[in-house]
C-alpha cells in the first residue's frame, strides 16, 4: 500500500493536507445547502440556477490559473487560491438573497477551480520528484476530508448552529492548517512547465475530458443534491442528512488509498470500464429511494465506482507528452467542470418537473454513456 510511503514524505503529506482542506470546505458547505435553501425560500429550480454560478466561476477563473502557474509556479498559486477560497466560504454565510448567493458562489467556485487545478498540479510535480505514484492517494485524502466534514457538519446542523458561524469556523480552522504547510509547497514548480503554446491534445485526452465531464457532473450532483434527497425523499432527521455524501466519500477514500497500486497494475481502460459499471449500478439503486440504509449502501457502491476515475484522468492529463502539463490539466478540468455547469440546473429542472429520484436515475444513464466512452480509450 502506498499510504505508508506517502505519509513518510514531507512534500506528499503537505499535498494530502491541501486536499483535506479543500474537501473540508466543500463538505461543510454541502450539508448547509438545505438550510440556505429554506432561509432564502428557494425552489429546486431557483437553487439550481444559483448553484450554476459556482462552476461558471470555475470556467472564468481557469485561464487565470493556467497563466499564473506558468508565471509564478504551482506552489504559490495553490497557497493563494486556498486562502481566497477559505475567505470566500465565510462570505457564503452572509448571503441574504438569491442574487447575493449567486455572486458569493461565483467567487467560491472560481477560487475552488484554481485550487483544484493547482493542487493537482502540485501532486503531479511531487509525483515526479518522488518517482512514485501518489495521485490516487492524494484524492483519497480529499474523500476522507469530505466524509469527516459531512459527519461533523451534520452534527453542527443538529446543534442548531447557524451557517454563518459554521462557515467562519471552517475558514479559521482551514487557514490554521494551511499555515503549517506553506514552507513545504510555496516554492514547488512543475519541471515540465516550459512551452505555454496551445496545441491539440489528441483524441485520447479529448475522450478522457468527456468522461471527466460526466463523472464531475455526477460527483457534483451527489454533493449538491444528496442532502436534499435525504431530507425531502427519505425524510431523514437533521443529523443524518449528510450520511449519503459521507457514505459516498467513505468508499471513495478507501478505494483511492489503494488506487495507486491499482493504477500501476491494471490498464487504464479496464479500470475505467469497471468503475463506470459500479457507478451506474449504484446510482440506479439510489434513485429508487427505498430507505436511508439502502441509499447509503447504494452510495457506497457509487463511491467505489467513481473513486479512481478523476485521479486517473488528472494524472494522465498532467503526464501528456503532447501538451504542456498545466494546459493538459486545465483542458480536462475545464471540460470536466462544464459538468458542474450543466449538473446543478439540470438536477433542479428535472426535479421541478418530475422529482429528485428521476434526477438521480438520469445520472445512472449518464454513467452508462461514460462506460461506452471508456471503450474508446
Amino acid at each position: 500500500m502506498n499510504l505508508n510511503f506517502y505519509l513518510r514524505q514531507a512534500e506528499s503529506r503537505a499535498v494530502g493536507i491541501l486536499f483535506l482542506i479543500n474537501a473540508s470546505i466543500i463538505g461543510n458547505w454541502l450539508v448547509r445547502i438545505p438550510d440556505i435553501k429554506n432561509d432564502l425560500d428557494l425552489t429546486d429550480g431557483q437553487l439550481g440556477l444559483a448553484l450554476l454560478a459556482s462552476p461558471l466561476g470555475v470556467l472564468c477563473f481557469t485561464p487565470i490559473a493556467t497563466w499564473a502557474m506558468n508565471r509564478f509556479g504551482v506552489g504559490k498559486v495553490v497557497v493563494i487560491s486556498a486562502t481566497l477560497m477559505l475567505l470566500s466560504v465565510a462570505g457564503l454565510g452572509q448571503t441574504k438573497s438569491i442574487l447575493s448567493l449567486a455572486i458569493a458562489l461565483y467567487f467560491f467556485g472560481g477560487f475552488n477551480g484554481v485550487l483544484d487545478i493547482s493542487m493537482n498540479a502540485v501532486a503531479n510535480a511531487v509525483e515526479q520528484r518522488l518517482s512514485k505514484v501518489i495521485m490516487s492517494t492524494s484524492h483519497g485524502f480529499w474523500s476522507l476530508g469530505a466524509m469527516l466534514a459531512s459527519f461533523i457538519g451534520g452534527f453542527i446542523v443538529s446543534a442548531d448552529i447557524h451557517y454563518d458561524i459554521h462557515f467562519l469556523l471552517v475558514a479559521i480552522s482551514g487557514i490554521m492548517m494551511l499555515f503549517t504547510i506553506v514552507p513545504k509547497v510555496w516554492s514547488i514548480r512543475d519541471e515540465d512547465e516550459s512551452d505555454f503554446t496551445w496545441k491539440w491534445p489528441g483524441w485520447t485526452l479529448m475522450i478522457m475530458s468527456l468522461i471527466a465531464l460526466i463523472i464531475l457532473l455526477v460527483e457534483g450532483a451527489i454533493a449538491d443534491w444528496s442532502a436534499l434527497f435525504y431530507a425531502e425523499i427519505l425524510d431523514a432527521p437533521a443529523e443524518m442528512i449528510g450520511w449519503g455524501f459521507a457514505s459516498f466519500s467513505a468508499t471513495m477514500a478507501i478505494a483511492r488509498f489503494w488506487g495507486d497500486q491499482v493504477i500501476e497494475r491494471f490498464p487504464i481502460r479496464f479500470i475505467l470500464m469497471v468503475s463506470c459499471v459500479l457507478a451506474t449500478v449504484g446510482l440506479g439503486i439510489f434513485s429508487m429511494g427505498n430507505s436511508i440504509f439502502i441509499s447509503c449502501i447504494a452510495l457506497l457502491i457509487t463511491g467505489t465506482g467513481c473513486s479512481l476515475i478523476v485521479p486517473i484522468l488528472f494524472r494522465e492529463a498532467g503526464r501528456s507528452k503532447k501538451i504542456n502539463p498545466s494546459l493538459g490539466l486545465a483542458f480536462v478540468s475545464t471540460i470536466g467542470y462544464t459538468g458542474f455547469l450543466i449538473g446543478p440546473p439540470m438536477m433542479g429542472f428535472i426535479s421541478e418537473h418530475s422529482n429528485l429520484s428521476f434526477s438521480f436515475l438520469s445520472l445512472s444513464i449518464l454513467m452508462g454513456v461514460a462506460f461506452l466512452l471508456s471503450l474508446r480509450i
